[in-house]
């Protein structure tokens, strides 16, 4: 099985037939999933930042909807719409994880390509989160040098799928960012930003100042932005495959053996 799996009718049929109840269905195969990953590479870089995504694709010929699961190490967002610039990380997240879109999907029960609503959402959370705000279009080289306020504290429950059974309050704290400053993506000058200990640090090549006890964020230029989830500053809990008791969330005790099942 992949990092990345979909809840077929076939996976649901034979879970349910297993005895799974229909509600635990989707956590079981992202659970699975989950576990292969830390089978395959566990480390400090997984326990800190690995997330799961869901995403879920709806037919509008026949009506059916498929849920997909992958991992994500950071969140890449667009800052910019249909309808212009985003001017805060919150109207960013809204566009991409509240406003359905039209994709073209082969739905498996019409067999062809059709047009399909898609919705993304939250499944599992990391201790830090980055989120990368996209400066470029793709299309050119120059930057998309508008202000997105991000903010000092971040609350991600609206974009947690309803159905996700994450242990821990999705709130989190600004503990660092990364600027960019320039026109174009030939050329420019990073900085970073980072907080220990409640104090603020500024970095621009070998030299670091003391910010104070807030950052000095220049929102036009924050590429990067790390979030520690509130509680998570102590000591990182490292993840077992074999211990779901580990893991971000888990499926009820009764399941974790076909959690563990290939």
């Amino acid at each position: 099985m992949s990092l990345t799996a979909e809840v077929t009718p076939r996976t649901r049929d034979e879970l349910e037939a297993a005895g799974c109840p229909p509600s635990l269905v989707e956590e079981v195969v992202a659970s699975r999933c989950w576990r292969i990953g830390l089978q395959r590479e566990a480390s400090v870089v997984t326990d800190a930042y690995q997330g799961q995504a869901r995403t879920r694709n709806h037919c509008s010929q026949c009506q059916y909807s498929q849920v997909r699961f992958e991992p994500f190490f950071d969140l890449s967002l667009c800052t910019t719409g249909e309808q212009g610039h985003f001017s805060t990380l919150r109207e960013v997240l809204i566009a991409t994880f509240k406003k359905p879109s039209a994709v073209s999907w082969h739905c498996p029960r019409c067999q062809r390509q059709v047009v399909a609503g898609q919705t993304c959402s939250l499944w599992k959370l990391p201790s830090t989160l980055m989120v990368h705000l996209k400066r470029y279009d793709g299309s050119s080289t120059s930057k998309l040098g508008h202000s997105v306020e991000v903010p000092l504290e971040l609350d991600l429950t609206p974009w947690v799928s309803t159905s996700s059974p994450q242990k821990t309050e999705p709130l989190y704290e600004l503990i660092g960012v990364v600027e960019h400053e320039g026109d174009s993506l030939r050329h420019g000058h990073y900085t970073a930003q980072a907080c220990r200990g409640g104090v603020w640090y500024t970095f621009d090549d070998s030299r670091v100042a003391v910010s104070g006890s807030s950052p000095h964020l220049r929102q036009d230029r924050v590429t990067l932005a790390f979030y520690q989830r509130r509680g998570d500053r102590g000591a990182m809990v490292r993840q077992d495959p074999e211990q779901p008791a580990t893991w971000p969330h888990a499926p009820a005790a009764e399941w974790r053996s076909t959690v563990n099942s290939q």
